[in-house]
C-alpha cells in the first residue's frame, strides 16, 4: 500500500488540480472567497473543518468551472510521470506490481488521470469520490482501506507514507514505513 500525495507522487494532487483551473483569476476568486467565508467550519465545526476544506474547494471549482475536470484529464497524464517518485518506484518490489495499491485521501477523479502513464500493470487506486470526499476523510484511511480489503491482506501488507495522520493504518499493517 502506498500513499499517493508527497509519497508516490512528489506533489499534492488536490493543490495541483486547483492550480490548473482556468481562467486562473476566476479560480483564485472562488478559492479566496471560500477561504474568507470558511464554510467548512460551519458544516464540520472546528474539529472536522480540515475534513471538509479540500473537499469543498475541489467541489466548488469542479461545479462552478466544470471544464476544469475535462482539462485536468488531458494535463494530468504528463504531470503524473513528471513528478513520479522514481526513487521509491525503484525500491518497490517488481515481482507482483499488480499488487501495489495506492491508498489516498485524495480524489479518484484527480489521481486516476495522474496514473495513466504509469507502467503497466497500473496500481489499484483506493481514493475518495468527488461527491463523498468529506465522508472519506472523516472515516480515515484505515476504515476506508478495511472496507476494500480483507483482514488477511492487511495483516501481510506494507504501507509507505509520509503522513503522520496515517498512524492508525501504519499500526494496522504488518510493515508501516513512515
Amino acid at each position: 500500500l502506498v500513499d499517493f500525495d508527497d509519497t508516490r507522487w512528489l506533489r499534492n494532487s488536490t493543490e495541483s488540480y486547483l492550480a490548473h483551473a482556468r481562467p486562473a483569476p476566476m479560480a483564485k476568486t472562488i478559492l479566496r472567497t471560500l477561504d474568507i467565508l470558511r464554510p467548512w467550519r460551519i458544516i464540520g465545526g472546528r474539529r472536522y473543518a480540515r475534513d471538509y476544506r479540500d473537499w469543498m474547494r475541489v467541489l466548488a471549482i469542479t461545479v462552478l468551472m466544470p471544464w476544469t475536470l475535462r482539462r485536468w484529464q488531458h494535463i494530468a497524464p504528463k504531470l503524473g510521470r513528471t513528478f513520479a517518485n522514481t526513487s521509491l518506484e525503484r525500491m518497490m518490489p517488481t515481482s507482483h506490481p499488480a499488487r501495489t495499491v495506492i491508498v489516498s485521501n485524495g480524489y479518484s477523479a484527480i489521481i486516476g488521470p495522474l496514473l495513466e502513464r504509469y507502467p503497466s500493470p497500473k496500481p489499484q487506486l483506493v481514493a475518495a469520490s468527488l461527491m463523498a470526499g468529506w465522508k472519506w476523510r472523516r472515516a480515515g484511511k484505515l476504515a476506508n482501506t478495511e472496507a476494500v480489503f480483507d483482514a488477511k491482506l492487511l495483516d501481510r501488507a506494507t504501507l509507505v507514507t509520509d503522513h503522520v495522520d496515517a498512524a492508525a493504518i501504519l499500526e494496522r499493517v504488518e510493515n508501516g514505513l513512515l
